[in-house]
């Protein structure tokens, strides 16, 4: 019999598992002491994001109508907006949001957080909006993927999805549409 006999009861103690950033057990003071502040408003103005565009989304989705301002007591619109455009560029946001946010925690735990990427953290929620009425409209019109007869006829749902996936997706959209410019109008050449 060994001298480390183990008690009954005992076991021997699990390995530690290994962390993606090479922290140690027990280890949870942050690396970002200074940075800590504009890490949690970079995070507050994503969460706000997320819940404005989300309950916006779910508030124009339950809208039946478009949104019109009348001018005066005229039948003249001062101004209008389809559902659907709202729809899109709302779910647009959410869908750059939600990519905003995924990257904001991948980069804050795996240490490649930089301040220098405030501003496209911020912004990529709202470019997701623009880039999902772009796609859709270059859908429909037959110039990329898919056939401009599947888009013929409206489908609220379908263009929804395609609208999250734009913003999530926006920096490959932003190359897409790139591409698709150079096919039109031809590469610029370098001087």
């Amino acid at each position: 019999m060994s001298d480390e006999a183990e008690t009954p009861g005992e076991h021997p103690s699990p390995v530690p598992p290994i962390a993606p950033d090479n922290r140690q057990l027990w280890e949870w003071k942050t690396k970002y002491e200074d940075a800590a502040p504009q890490i949690r408003c970079e995070a507050k103005i994503l969460g706000l994001y997320l819940f404005s565009f989300g309950l916006a989304s779910v508030l124009a989705f339950s809208y039946a109508g478009d949104f019109t301002i009348l001018k005066g007591d005229s039948a003249v619109p001062l101004f209008h907006l389809e559902r659907r455009d709202v729809l899109c560029w709302l779910v647009g946001s959410v869908g750059g949001t939600v990519f905003a946010i995924k990257w904001l925690v991948h980069s804050v735990a795996n240490g490649i957080w930089h301040q220098d990427r405030f501003l496209w953290r911020v912004f990529v929620p709202l470019t997701g909006g623009i880039y999902a009425h772009v796609v859709l409209a270059i859908m429909q019109s037959g110039i990329m993927a898919g056939k401009s007869e599947d888009f013929a006829s409206p489908n609220l749902m379908r263009e929804i999805v395609i609208a999250f996936l734009a913003g999530y997706f926006a920096d490959g959209v932003s190359g897409l549409l790139t591409n698709v410019a150079n096919a039109i109008f031809g590469k610029v050449d370098k001087k």
